[in-house]
């Protein structure tokens, strides 16, 4: 295009005309289209059917703070390249495992899962593998509990990005109202074995808005000995 006047539809032309021929190709106006046209990102939610080794997947619009007259931005869907692995066979790769459509609308994509349904059971499933994808992850509570119990018993075996991760979509999907903050900081018990920064930097970026919310109430003494022990722990370590 040069010395020519180009837009991004051109840009996501020629990406797309550079894909690989021996592989299906993925419509990079319609990807990008869904991230560059639409205001937000994603929360995207998986509800394992424990009986039927299955695991729907959906999307909506993630708000830290619920708002009223959006029957339009609600609607929003992305086009999303999905990553996981599971705690029976935790291979922590990148590539993608599935794309969650933008017209798929509000019907869950159902995906079965590997191994049988014993050894999944009571095995954890974690999405978007070293964060590389733009959205949140929200499970159903027995998945979350899953996690959580790693977390406590053996939380290396979770990479640090995805135990940043983890902590972070917690805390802010208890802001936005869509898990317990119970659930939530129940994760966050696990930081007195933690030894890496980047899960500290997320769990403090939350508790300073608790600490912003719980100043005016009755409980926000007790809450002043929780974040005075977190604190000795965070200097201990760094």
């Amino acid at each position: 295009m040069k010395f020519k006047n180009a837009e991004q539809d051109d840009l996501w032309d020629h990406l797309y005309a550079t894909q690989a021929k021996n592989k299906e190709k993925i419509n990079v106006k319609k990807v990008m289209d869904s991230w560059t046209l639409q205001s937000g990102y994603p929360v995207v939610t998986f509800s394992r059917d424990y009986n039927m080794n299955s695991v729907n997947v959906t999307q909506k619009r993630f708000l830290l703070v619920k708002k009223h007259n959006l029957t339009k931005e609600t609607n929003y869907k992305w086009e999303i390249p999905v990553t996981y692995t599971m705690e029976s066979n935790s291979y922590w790769s990148t590539e993608t495992r599935f794309w969650l459509k933008q017209d798929e609308g509000n019907f869950p994509k159902i995906i079965q899962l590997n191994g049988s349904v014993i050894n999944n059971n009571n095995n954890w499933l974690i999405a978007n593998v070293e964060q590389v994808g733009f959205f949140r992850v929200n499970y159903d509570k027995k998945n979350w509990r899953l996690i959580i119990n790693q977390l406590q018993n053996n939380h290396t075996k979770i990479g640090t990005i995805n135990r940043a991760q983890i902590l972070d979509d917690l805390l802010d999907l208890a802001r936005g109202g869509l898990i317990d903050y119970t659930l939530a900081l129940n994760a966050t018990r696990y930081l007195k074995l933690e030894e890496e920064l980047i899960p500290w930097q997320a769990d403090l970026k939350a508790f300073s808005f608790l600490d912003r919310m719980l100043k005016r109430t009755a409980i926000y003494d007790e809450w002043k000995v929780i974040e005075m022990k977190l604190n000795i722990l965070f200097k201990y370590f760094f």
